[in-house]
């Protein structure tokens, strides 16, 4: 299995692209050896970045979002990653229903951050190693309370709080807020992957 991370959203046109340009764009000047590439799992291919996104890229990732195109997830894309990271964890379980093999190796970001927090800092041996050791600590996160009773008795949706939130259809305002902090995101990922990766 090569290292390759691969990061996943629902439409491949905001969240995951922007993410994967991000640490592709900083793992590459680290000469870190890792492909990163980004897929929806509801995609249409051949889509565009959103203008949002790429505008709020980091310089040095303006061409890889110059170049984004949206492409559907496929088998084949889950199996050839050493590490998934996706926004949501209804992303998350759409890559176990693909392959349950894969579930020891995808992570939403969040968790993925968290997970690492309580993580050794010994460097480990390849992706592979690093996804084993944070599934192993997955019990350590709190479990997402029960979302709350809506009108009528409904439970209303509530989002976990490992969820990246999708701002794509909300306002141009509160879609750009949502950068600043997959930027931070994203720098955490790749201090994770750079520290405890030999």
């Amino acid at each position: 299995m090569s290292q390759r991370i691969l990061v996943v959203c629902a439409q491949n046109v905001c969240r995951s692209p922007y993410l994967a340009a991000t640490v592709g764009a900083e793992l590459d000047r680290l000469d870190a050896g890792y492909l990163v590439v980004s897929r929806g799992v509801r995609a249409e291919s051949g889509q565009p970045m959103c203008d949002i996104a790429r505008a709020s890229l980091p310089p040095e990732a303006a061409e890889r979002g110059d170049a984004h195109r949206s492409r559907p997830l496929k088998v084949g894309d889950v199996e050839r990653a050493a590490l998934i990271l996706t926004a949501t964890t209804r992303e998350r379980g759409a890559i176990a229903l693909l392959d349950a093999s894969a579930r020891a190796r995808t992570f939403t970001v969040r968790e993925f951050i968290l997970l690492a927090a309580s993580a050794e800092s010994a460097p480990l041996e390849g992706l592979s190693a690093l996804g084993a050791d944070l599934h192993r600590r997955r019990a350590l996160l709190a479990s997402t309370p029960p979302p709350a009773r809506g009108l009528f008795g409904r439970r209303a949706a509530a989002a976990s709080p490992v969820d990246i939130p999708d701002a794509h259809r909300e306002s141009a305002a509160r879609h750009r807020a949502l950068f600043a902090r997959l930027r931070a995101d994203a720098d955490q990922v790749v201090q994770i992957v750079s520290a405890a990766v030999a």
